[in-house]
């Protein structure tokens, strides 16, 4: 999984995005094409700020969904068709699917 990341020498900051009826979720990329896609199309978390990807492997994800209390997961999708939209996943649910998901 791929997360869009700021870094400098004083912070380090991940993409979220907050919904009421959702609570905070984490936006996350299957890959570093997509996140760079999405960037471009929708002109958020530009590289002149700072942002970049960030390849997390199932682990990582699931030790960053813990430090900023999201609950949710957020995963853009058809950005390169011009569709649009957005899948959110229960956190904990998420990394579920992905470990049943992962070869063994």
């Amino acid at each position: 999984m791929v997360m869009p990341t700021c870094m400098d020498r004083s912070m380090q900051a991940a993409a979220v995005v907050e919904k009421p009826e959702k609570g905070r979720a984490l936006i996350v990329f299957r890959s570093e094409e997509e996140a760079e896609k999405y960037r471009s199309d929708t002109g958020k978390h530009p590289a002149s700020d700072g942002w970049g990807p960030a390849a997390l492997d199932l682990e990582d994800l699931a030790n960053v969904l813990e430090m900023p209390d999201c609950t949710h997961v957020a995963m853009p999708e058809e950005w390169i068709g011009g569709k649009g939209g957005v899948d959110f996943f229960e956190a904990a649910a998420f990394i579920g699917m992905l470990q049943e998901s992962a070869p063994a």
